[in-house]
């Protein structure tokens, strides 16, 4: 018995479970709860409300990623090699991508200003002025996000991520009840930037400890490439990304209501990169820890897929047996013509992509980003083409958002073998 004990110790140790289990209830907890915000709005607004919202969050997460200029990503890659002890060395280096974060952020308001216009005009939408704002709050939550990956606090980096999306729509209920606010979307946008600003100043004022005057940051930053950063920006940018561009297609294209059935849907299905993204967490200082050693990379690539087939299957196979049921949770009208079987699609189409696991992350430890961004712009081009090819519906918006799903993944995950030192 004690060796059958041993033996079980030493597996779970060998395939990170323990981590997996922990980083998986707090991801877990941040998913539903994200789901849960989403049936209220809907409940209590109409899918309308949860397209409208879900179009803002595109906007935010989509031109945040990018002009946070891949400061974040450098940040994470650099912090990943370091030991524990020897993180205050990294001072200086935390201190300049920080600036750089910043300023990017400062500097890129007038383009936010730019989209939160043509979104007004062209998305059918009354997106606020505030909204400007959201781009450049998320880039600074991203830097947050990967610091604390980087640092091994998984569960830290989850938080800081969804905080602002989670606490947003919460506050905004709260606040509904005490004032009469005429424009939903108006309060949502306001909760969510304030919400990220409270946070953001807090760990830069009291955790972060940086130098962001020292002169010798702006002589880091030069010495950036700018093809890698760019790289690495881009890839955030489309890296679980096409289901963001969906929803602004659909807003502008179709309707608040059909943007709101992409939102939903691309989430419950979304539980698959949610747990893909456990794995990630999970696993991220390890496969950084292991870029000199060729085996295994090799089996960490094979066993970090096993663990997201396996799981991806367990979550999706219910949103095939019972895709209504799910729908109804999020209240999405009966009526709406190919519903069902989009979701149905997407879920499908999501265990066939869990085969190719956390290849994104093998890609960016082995300096590969850029076949990641080819990965991830192949995706892109396909959802595209597919969307503009077949008629606006649910059912059409699945399967656009599905083929981008499927060749994403497989150009990441046949990259990211073949890079694999010999």
């Amino acid at each position: 018995m004690r060796i059958i004990s041993t033996k079980i110790l030493a597996l779970s140790e060998k395939l990170n479970l323990l981590k997996l289990v922990r980083v998986g209830g707090v991801r877990g907890t941040i998913t539903l709860a994200n789901l849960l915000v989403f049936a209220i709005l809907g409940h209590l607004y109409g899918t309308d409300a949860i397209g409208e919202f879900a179009s803002y969050l595109a906007l935010v997460t989509l031109f945040g990623s990018f002009i946070a200029a891949g400061m974040p990503q450098m940040l994470m890659r650099r912090i990943s090699l370091l030991r524990t002890d020897q993180y205050a060395r990294m001072t200086r280096w935390r201190s300049a991508f920080w600036l750089g974060a910043i300023l990017s952020s400062i500097a890129t308001l007038p383009f936010s200003a730019a989209l939160v216009w043509l979104l007004r005009t062209k998305a059918n939408i009354d997106f606020p002025w505030l909204a400007t704002l959201g781009p450049a709050i998320f880039s600074l939550t991203l830097m947050i996000s990967e610091e604390m990956r980087a640092r091994g606090k998984a569960e830290a980096s989850l938080i800081a991520t969804n905080f602002p999306t989670i606490i947003s729509p919460i506050l905004f209920l709260l606040i509904s009840y005490l004032f009469n606010i005429e424009s939903i979307l108006s309060g949502l946008v306001f909760t969510h930037i304030f919400s990220g600003s409270i946070m953001t100043a807090l760990f830069v004022g009291n955790y972060a400890k940086l130098d962001l005057s020292n002169n010798k940051n702006g002589l880091i930053l030069l010495k950036l490439s700018p093809y890698d950063m760019a790289s690495m920006a881009l890839m955030r940018v489309f890296s679980g990304g096409a289901s963001h561009v969906l929803v602004l297609l659909t807003a502008g294209l179709g309707s608040p209501t059909l943007a709101g059935f992409v939102a939903v849907a691309s989430r419950l299905a979304g539980l698959a990169a949610t747990f893909t993204g456990i794995v990630n967490a999970s696993f991220a200082r390890k496969i950084g820890g292991a870029q000199k050693a060729p085996d295994k990379l090799r089996h960490l690539f094979v066993v970090t897929s096993a663990i997201s087939v396996a799981g991806v299957g367990a979550l999706m196979l219910p949103i095939i047996v019972l895709p209504s049921q799910f729908l109804s949770i999020f209240a999405v009208p009966r009526d709406l013509l190919g519903a069902t079987i989009g979701l149905q699609i997407l879920a499908a189409a999501r265990i066939v992509r869990s085969t190719s696991g956390i290849s994104d992350l093998f890609n960016m430890v082995l300096s590969k980003a850029y076949l990641e961004l080819i990965a991830t712009a192949a995706g892109f081009i396909t959802l595209l083409m597919a969307f503009y090819t077949l008629p606006t519906s649910p059912l059409n918006a699945a399967l656009s958002l599905s083929a981008s799903v499927l060749i994403h993944g497989a150009i990441s995950a046949i990259g990211a073998w073949l890079s694999m030192p010999k």
